[in-house]
C-alpha cells in the first residue's frame, strides 16, 4: 500500500542456504510484494517453480522442540526462457484477517523462523533449490 521497501539483496549466495532479517513490523501489512530478477545463461523451455512456505516455530514451555507448519505451496508457470535473458518475478501477497490466520494464537514473530524452500524445473526435470531462513527482527 505504501510502497515501503522492507529489504532488499543485490547480491545472492546461489551454494548454500540464504538468512535473511526483516523487520516484524512487515507482518502488519495488508499487502507485501516481492520481486525476484535472475538470469539464465541457456534456454529452458518449460521453466516452473514449486515452493514451500514453512514455519519454525518453537513449542511454548518446551524451548528445545520445534514445530514445523507447512503454511503455503505454491506452483508457478514461466514457459519459455531465452538464453543469456534476464528476466523479472513479481508477487502480491494478500494477509488474511488475523482471526482467519491459521495458529495465529500465542504468535510471536521473534521465536519463529520463516523457510521458503523454492525448486526450479524445467518441465519435470529438477534444475536447483533455493532455500532462505527469514528472520524477524
Amino acid at each position: 500500500e505504501t510502497g515501503e521497501l522492507f529489504w532488499r539483496c543485490l547480491k545472492w549466495n546461489e551454494d548454500e542456504n540464504n538468512v535473511v532479517e526483516i523487520p516484524a513490523k512487515i507482518l502488519e501489512s495488508k499487502v507485501v510484494s516481492r520481486e525476484t530478477t535472475f538470469t539464465s545463461k541457456r534456454q529452458i523451455n518449460d521453466f516452473n517453480i514449486v515452493q514451500r512456505v514453512l514455519l519454525e516455530h518453537k513449542i511454548p514451555n518446551a524451548a528445545h522442540l520445534l514445530n514445523w507448519i507447512c503454511l503455503e505451496e505454491w506452483s508457478f508457470h514461466f514457459g519459455f526462457v531465452i538464453p543469456g535473458s534476464t528476466n523479472t518475478w513479481q508477487s502480491v501477497v494478500v494477509a488474511a484477517d488475523r482471526s482467519e490466520a491459521a495458529g495465529s494464537e500465542g504468535f510471536n514473530p521473534r521465536d519463529a523462523v520463516l523457510v521458503i524452500e523454492t525448486n526450479f524445473y524445467d518441465g519435470k526435470k529438477f534444475i536447483s533449490k533455493s532455500i532462505v531462513s527469514v528472520r524477524y527482527a
